[in-house]
């Protein structure tokens, strides 16, 4: 599993049962978002059409918890 965290520029975008965790939950699995060509695994998700602050990704197990993860912050 990938977890796809959105946190928008005003918490107001967000639907009404994601606005007290102040950020969109977007996580996936790879068979449905997932490419694997040349060697190379890529996945593409749409995103909210509202103003994004921050992007969190990653994945996670049950197991280990959280893999890897990286964060995009807009403006930076």
């Amino acid at each position: 599993r990938f977890f796809l965290h959105v946190t928008p520029v005003d918490v107001d975008d967000l639907p009404d049962d994601r606005r007290g965790h102040g950020f969109d939950n977007l996580d996936f699995g790879f068979g449905t978002y997932g490419t694997l060509q040349d060697g190379k695994c890529a996945a593409f998700r749409n995103l909210p059409k509202y103003g994004i602050e921050s992007i969190s990704t990653g994945q996670f197990s049950e197991a280990e918890g959280r893999i890897w993860h990286g964060e995009f912050i807009a403006g930076k």
